[in-house]
C-alpha cells in the first residue's frame, strides 16, 4: 500500500510501528530495514521525529545483534536521554 499514492503520514506511522514490532520479535534485520525505509522517505525533508525513530531502531537492533560497542552504547544513552526530555 505504501508503494501506491498515499498520505505521507502513513509512511511515518507505519515505519515507526514496524520498527517497534520487529524489535519486539527480535527480528533485527527487519527493524533495520524499516528504519532505513523511514530514513529514505524523510531524506528530502528531514524530520526530527523520524530521525529519532530511525536512530532508535538501528541502535537497538545493532546492540541485540551483537554490535556492543561504545559507539552503539553511547547512541542508546543519547536516545534514552532524548526520549526523557521530550516525553517519549
Amino acid at each position: 500500500m505504501l508503494a501506491e499514492d498515499c498520505i505521507g503520514h502513513n509512511h511515518l506511522w507505519f515505519r515507526r510501528y514496524a520498527i517497534e514490532a520487529s524489535l519486539n520479535v527480535a527480528d533485527w534485520p527487519e527493524a533495520k530495514r524499516h528504519a532505513d525505509a523511514l530514513a529514505a522517505f524523510t531524506w528530502p525533508e528531514p524530520l526530527p521525529w523520524a530521525d529519532y525513530f530511525t536512530r532508535w531502531g538501528r541502535s537497538v537492533a545493532d546492540w541485540h545483534s551483537g554490535e556492543r560497542t561504545a559507539a552503539v552504547l553511547g547512541e542508546l544513552n543519547r536516545l534514552s536521554e532524548e526520549a526523557r526530555s521530550i516525553g517519549l
